[in-house]
C-alpha cells in the first residue's frame, strides 16, 4: 500500500524543483516568499488553472517570490522539521497527476486518468439516483478506482463536481497578495481583475521566540477554540470575521465579489475558505512572526466550520482541518438529512430547508437538487476525504438535531472518509468527537482532542491519541476501499 504524505517543505526546493520542470526564470532570495496557487484548484469547465499567470506575494522588505503549485511546496525531498520516518519518496500529489496543460475539452489522455468529458453537469437527471452514501472510489464513468495514482484522478473529478454543483468556483490565481504588520493587526491586501480588497487579522503569539505553528480561526463572534489552549500549545493565532469577506444577507456581497463578481457565483463558504488562503500568503512572507509554514491549522464553527472544511480540501497547505458544528454542508450528509425530512422539521438542514440561506452555494444549487437529493453524485463524505490523508478532526454536539443530529448524519459521513483515509495509510489521521450537548458548546474533552491531535501532528508526539468516537451505527454501503 503506497501511502501519500502532503507536508510542505523548505522554499529553497521549491526554486529547484521549478527550475527543473522548465518552470521559467527562478531567483533565489534570501527570505523565500509565497505566492498564491492554482494547480489544486480545477475550474469548472474541466480546463485546470495552471495556466493563468503568476502571481507574487510582496512586501515592503522583501523581493518578491515566484508562484508555485501545492504540489511543489510538498516536495518529495522533505523539510528537515519533518522527522526521519517520513520518507523522501512519496508519490506526487494531485497536481502532478493532473496535468495543467488539459485542453478546454476535459480530454484526460495526458494525465492517464479516465476521461470524464461531458461527464461533469449540474443536472440532476444527468446522474443515477443513489440512496446509499455514493462510492467515492467509482469515477462517473463507471471506472473503479484500484491504486493511489487513480484517487489522484477521481480526487480531481470530484473537485469539479463539488465546484460545478455546491459550493461554486475557485477562482484563479489573484495577481498579488501583499501584507502590511502593524502591532497585532495583519492587513492583508489582494488585487485581481484590475480590482483590490484589504481585509485585517488579529494575531495573538504565544510566548517564546521559536518559529511557532498557526491555528487560522474564522470568527465573527465566538472563538471557536478557546485562545488560552492555543497559545498554552505553543501555537500562534490569526484571527478574521468571515462577514467581513462574504456576507450572504444581501446577496453575493462582501469584498470577496468585488473580485469575483461573475456568475456562477463562488459560495459564501469557499469565499471564506479562500481568505484563509489568501492569509496563508501573506504570514509566509512575514519573517517578523517567524511562521512555521509546513504547520497550518485552520479551525471553523457553524457555518465557518463549512469553510475551514473547504480551506482545506483547497490547499494543500492546510495541513490540520478542524471543523465543529459544521452540519450540512459541512461534514454531514445531504442524504441522511433527506431521510428524516417532514414539514414539521424547519430547521432540518436540508437542501429544501437551506433556500433560507441560498449564497451560502452557487446558483441552482438549491432549485436543482433539493428535490434531487438521491441523485447528487457525492455526499459530504466524499468532501472530507478529499483532504486525507493530511490530518483532519471534526467536533459536533449529539443533542444538535439540525443536522438529523451528529450520531447519524455527520458520524456516518466521518465514517465512511475513514475508510480512505485507512487505505491511503491515515488511519490516524481523522478523528471525530462529539459528546452530548447542542450545537455552539464545546467540552473539556473535545477542546483536549483536538489539541492533542494538533500536538500529535504539529510536534510528532505519538503518544498522543487520535480520537474517533463511536456515535452510531455505520453507513449501510454496498463499497469499500479497493
Amino acid at each position: 500500500m503506497e501511502r501519500i504524505l502532503n507536508w510542505s517543505a523548505a522554499g529553497i526546493w521549491v526554486a529547484i524543483l521549478l527550475w527543473a520542470a522548465g518552470c521559467g526564470d527562478i531567483t533565489i532570495v534570501a527570505t523565500m516568499t509565497r505566492s498564491p496557487d492554482t494547480d489544486n484548484f480545477i475550474s469548472t469547465d474541466d480546463t485546470f488553472l495552471g495556466d493563468t499567470g503568476s502571481a507574487t506575494s510582496s512586501t515592503s522588505n522583501t523581493d518578491s517570490g515566484t508562484a508555485d503549485t501545492h504540489s511543489d511546496i510538498q516536495s518529495d525531498t522533505q523539510s528537515d522539521t519533518q522527522p526521519d520516518t517520513q520518507s523522501d519518496t512519496q508519490p506526487d500529489t494531485q497536481s502532478d497527476t493532473q496535468s495543467d496543460t488539459q485542453s478546454d475539452t476535459g480530454s484526460d489522455a495526458d494525465t492517464g486518468c479516465p476521461s470524464s468529458e461531458g461527464l461533469v453537469q449540474n443536472v440532476p437527471d444527468s446522474y443515477p439516483e443513489v440512496m446509499e452514501l455514493p462510492n467515492p472510489f467509482l469515477f462517473l464513468n463507471g471506472a473503479s478506482v484500484t491504486d493511489t495514482a487513480d484517487w489522484q484522478c477521481r480526487r480531481a473529478e470530484l473537485l469539479q463536481l463539488i465546484q460545478t454543483i455546491e459550493y461554486g468556483p475557485y477562482p484563479p490565481l489573484p495577481d498579488y497578495v501583499t501584507r502590511s504588520l502593524n502591532g497585532d493587526i495583519l492587513t492583508v491586501t489582494v488585487g485581481a481583475n484590475g480590482r483590490e480588497i484589504s481585509f485585517d487579522v488579529t494575531i495573538a503569539m504565544p510566548a517564546g521566540t521559536i518559529t511557532h505553528p498557526f491555528f487560522i480561526t474564522m470568527s465573527g463572534q465566538m472563538p471557536c477554540l478557546p485562545p488560552e489552549h492555543v497559545y498554552s500549545s505553543g501555537f500562534a493565532l490569526a484571527t478574521f470575521n468571515p462577514l467581513d469577506i462574504a456576507n450572504g444577507d444581501a446577496g453575493y456581497s462582501g469584498k470577496f465579489y468585488e473580485l469575483y463578481d461573475t456568475a456562477p457565483h463562488t459560495g459564501n463558504i469557499l469565499a471564506w475558505a479562500w481568505a484563509a488562503h489568501r492569509i496563508m500568503d501573506a504570514l509566509s512572507d512575514l519573517p517578523e512572526l517567524d511562521p512555521d509554514m509546513s504547520r497550518m491549522a485552520v479551525v471553523g464553527c457553524g457555518p465557518y466550520g463549512r469553510a475551514s472544511l473547504l480551506a482545506g480540501v483547497f490547499d494543500e497547505r492546510v495541513s490540520f482541518t478542524v471543523t465543529r458544528d459544521s452540519g450540512s454542508a459541512g461534514v454531514a450528509s445531504w442524504r441522511a438529512a433527506e431521510a428524516v425530512n417532514s414539514p414539521e422539521l424547519n430547521d432540518l438542514q436540508t437542501i429544501q430547508n437551506s433556500a433560507a440561506s441560498p449564497f451560502m452555494f452557487t446558483e441552482a444549487f438549491i432549485s436543482n437538487w433539493e428535490s434531487n437529493v438521491y441523485r447528487l453524485p457525492f455526499d459530504a463524505h466524499a468532501v472530507v476525504a478529499l483532504v486525507a490523508p493530511r490530518p483532519l478532526i471534526a467536533q459536533a454536539g449529539q443533542l444538535d438535531t439540525s443536522a438529523t443530529t451528529p450520531a447519524v448524519g455527520a458520524w456516518q459521513s466521518m465514517w465512511a472518509a475513514r475508510l480512505v483515509y485507512d487505505w491511503l495509510g491515515g488511519s490516524d489521521a481523522i478523528g471525530w468527537v462529539s459528546d452530548p450537548h447542542t450545537d455552539d458548546a464545546l467540552t473539556e474533552r473535545e477542546i483536549r482532542a483536538i489539541m492533542d491531535m494538533a500536538k500529535r501532528f504539529f510536534y510528532w508526539d505519538e503518544s498522543l491519541p487520535v480520537v474517533f468516537d463511536e456515535t452510531g451505527a455505520p453507513p449501510e454501503i454496498s463499497w469499500g476501499a479497493p
